[in-house]
């Protein structure tokens, strides 16, 4: 009950500097995930410098030249959210990211993202995540959350699919005790709000993730847009 008062969205202003603080502390701590983070941004840079190098090879394989290296978007599930978001940061060129139920780690929370971030997640998070409130208040881009009632962690991955009776994770208690979307329907929103996102900031698309929640009765969507 203490810790739920404190990350709570609701008390987030009161707690600002006791969130900044905690932050910095898991920045500087090399032992934790921002350890791996770094790692895992470096791969992405260098599989994208690869790409840009390739492509402007009058040999580049066909499968490369039909890439349109100016429209690049990341987006990733549990770490490889933030991996992507801070990747975004990094390379300075993505048009969209996305981070599909993870939180918010490494440099990006001292020096906040300009890469417009979407946040999809399931509905358990909204009272225990205080990593989004702050980034959505520190931001330098749009920022968008999609909530799907009671969605689980492991729900965002392909595991229900392969052994429904192994859906529900020990980790994940007292939530897994709760009605779950169906794994299809939970593929689905995703499917649906990745393709709305990319395709409004790649494809210049018209951007309507409010029609989620008409598609999808209990998904809320949340527009945090830059006005800063």
């Amino acid at each position: 009950a203490v810790i739920a008062k404190l990350t709570s969205n609701a008390v987030y202003e009161q707690n600002e500097r006791t969130y900044y603080n905690a932050y910095n502390k898991i920045i500087d701590t090399p032992q934790d995930l921002t350890q791996d983070l770094v790692v895992r941004v470096g791969d992405m840079l260098s599989v994208i410098e690869f790409l840009e190098q390739a492509s402007s090879s009058p040999d580049a394989q066909e499968l490369i030249k039909l890439m349109d290296l100016t429209t690049v978007g990341a987006f990733g599930m549990s770490f490889g959210g933030p991996t992507s978001a801070e990747f975004c940061r990094v390379y300075g060129k993505c048009v969209a990211a996305v981070n599909m139920d993870g939180k918010n780690w490494g440099a990006m929370l001292r020096d906040p993202l300009a890469t417009p971030m979407l946040w999809i997640a399931g509905n358990y998070t909204d009272n225990e995540r205080f990593d989004i409130p702050y980034g959505i208040k520190h931001w330098r881009a749009d920022a968008y959350r999609v909530f799907i009632p009671h969605a689980l962690h492991r729900g965002f991955t392909d595991a229900p699919f392969f052994s429904p009776i192994g859906s529900p994770h020990l980790l994940e208690f007292p939530h897994n005790t709760r009605p779950r979307p169906a794994a299809t329907k939970l593929h689905h929103i995703n499917n649906d709000a990745l393709i709305g996102w990319f395709d409004h900031f790649a494809k210049g698309k018209p951007l309507n993730l409010e029609a989620l929640e008409q598609s999808y009765p209990g998904v809320r969507v949340e527009n945090n847009g830059f006005s800063r």
